[in-house]
């Protein structure tokens, strides 16, 4: 915990048993959870969790089991919902109005289906007591394999359990932190940074405003044309013909922005001295609209150019589907073929999640950019949300 700096302390209201009960489906959900148990005990020794394959010992008292337990686990996996132990514990949870938290997992290779698919697989009756309400949809954490990922995941289920104990039940905000945290606010760039977002990359406008809103730091400048030596000059003459008024915070296409310290990334910024000896970054936002259209041609055009001389492209792969996120393989079907036999995907693309997980998405897309930790990481803030419980 941040206020005290010590592992918290672990309590539970009279009568019950467990903390937390483990609800899912043996056939695609069973070493998920089990991993969530091993993983949470090394976070909070102290929590009592009940899984099947550890404490169950009368499948026909799983009412009785959820009487014990302060909070339901419900990891929705394929078939949860069909189910017909699942369903007498989401049905006992329901009666006693127990907190539920929500586990999701969508990788279908991996026992997972749509988040919408599950709501679809769940009960009618029960639905709404599940996932919530128009206006009122309760939170889900995804389930993640890439480890900083999971990580977040699990902090956040601790945070929940331990938000519902007794000792922290009044608490408004409960900060946790793992020794590994690091956060964007504690990161810095040793040497200043120009990271280029084309008028052609749909979406990387947006994306570089947030990261930049996030960053906070002077030395994190937003350019909107290329360097002169990743462009023919006759088509950047071209496009700034072309665009005439436009580009980030209602600057001209031709200017550069400097979406940092600002805190809003509202406005344009001067262009800083030296600008063509910082450290030069092609920015590669990619989500379902990338290369499509004729902006999607000139786009390629740029990516050729900066592979064939060696400029740093530092991709951002969108899986927020709100923002036209995918999964990563559909751009093996609309990427130019020769960029893909060039080696474009060959470096990692940092992935920009969604919900707690995007705070740790932007944190490792400063540090691909050349960021590094200026202190020890503090902490990781998650705050209550209304459709926790």
């Amino acid at each position: 915990l941040k206020a005290t700096k010590a592992r918290p302390q672990v309590s539970i209201a009279r009568g019950l048993k467990y903390h937390l009960f483990l609800s899912h489906i043996w056939g695609t959900g069973q070493d998920q959870v089990a991993v969530i148990k091993r993983q949470l005990l090394r976070m909070v020794p102290d929590l009592v969790i009940f899984l099947d394959v550890d404490d169950l010992e009368d499948i026909g008292n799983l009412e009785g089991y959820i009487d014990e337990t302060m909070a339901v686990l419900m990891f929705l996996s394929r078939g949860y919902f069909t189910s017909r132990n699942c369903l007498r514990e989401v049905r006992s949870t329901a009666e006693r109005k127990l907190p539920v938290i929500l586990v999701h997992e969508r990788d279908v290779n991996k026992g997972g289906l749509p988040y919408e698919a599950s709501m679809d697989e769940c009960p009618e009756d029960l639905r709404e007591f599940v996932f919530g309400k128009e206006g009122a949809m309760r939170d889900v954490l995804e389930w993640h394999r890439v480890t900083v990922f999971q990580l977040c995941t699990l902090k956040e289920i601790a945070r929940v359990v331990l938000d519902y104990t007794p000792l922290y039940l009044d608490d408004q905000i409960l900060d946790v932190y793992l020794k590994t945290d690091c956060e964007v606010e504690d990161l810095t760039f040793a040497s200043p940074v120009a990271a280029y977002a084309s008028p052609n990359n749909v979406g990387c406008r947006r994306a570089i405003r947030e990261l930049a809103k996030t960053f906070r730091s002077s030395d994190f400048f937003v350019r909107l044309e290329p360097p002169a030596e990743w462009v023919d000059p006759a088509v950047l003459a071209r496009r700034r013909l072309e665009e005439g008024e436009g580009g980030l915070g209602g600057a001209s296409a031709g200017s550069n922005v400097s979406l940092s310290g600002t805190g809003t990334g509202s406005g344009p910024g001067r262009v800083p001295r030296n600008l063509e000896k910082r450290r030069q970054i092609f920015l590669l936002y990619l989500n379902r609209n990338t290369w499509h259209g004729a902006a999607g041609v000139e786009l390629a055009a740029e990516v050729r150019l900066a592979l064939e001389i060696g400029a740093e492209i530092v991709m951002l792969h969108e899986n927020d589907p709100e923002r036209d996120g995918c999964e990563f393989g559909h751009f093996f079907g609309t990427t130019p073929v020769d960029l893909i036999n060039n080696g474009l995907f060959k470096p990692l693309a940092v992935a920009l999640m969604t919900g707690p997980h995007r705070r740790v998405s932007l944190s490792l897309a400063a540090q691909a950019m050349g960021a590094t930790r200026k202190r020890v990481a503090k902490r990781m803030s998650f705050h209550r949300s209304s459709s926790s419980s």
